[in-house]
């Protein structure tokens, strides 16, 4: 089933290079959380302009260099992953309608992350879509 909105708003972010701290205690010996850095990022928040229609849609392409889980020292443990790829696109919440970017003009919606850099959005489909080669280091015995 198709629908076309007749009015929505579009909040689009992009960003080229840049790291982030997710958690708490950021920058103490007591953090705890997700590192991140950021090759290249496009999120796009769609919301039909009626105030009556409550749907929201997300969508998000990244390119993440590395990513890891911060603790304490007391914590035991570490997992990273380097090199990952995230897609989303979801479904709103009350007809499961999602956004299909691939019927746009241009078959795309093209996000600035920088003065000359560009990432597209081109879903067809929902989905949720994690990549990434990833570690485990646990202490030894």
């Amino acid at each position: 089933m198709t629908e076309n909105l007749a009015a929505a708003s579009l909040l689009t972010v992009g960003v080229s290079g840049g790291s982030a701290f997710v958690g708490l205690n950021a920058g103490t010996s007591e953090a705890i959380g997700f590192n991140v850095t950021v090759g290249s990022l496009a999120l796009a928040l769609i919301k039909p302009a009626s105030t009556t229609d409550t749907r929201s849609w997300v969508a998000l392409s990244a390119q993440v260099s590395n990513a890891s889980f911060v603790a304490p020292a007391s914590l035991p443990f570490h997992v990273s992953a380097t090199g990952l790829t995230l897609e989303i696109n979801t479904k709103d919440a009350v007809g499961s309608k999602f956004v299909d970017f691939s019927a746009l003009p241009e078959g795309k919606l093209t996000v600035a992350t920088g003065p000359s850099t560009t990432r597209d959005l081109a879903f067809g489909r929902a989905f949720l879509r994690p990549r990434a080669p990833w570690t485990w280091r646990s202490p030894r015995s």
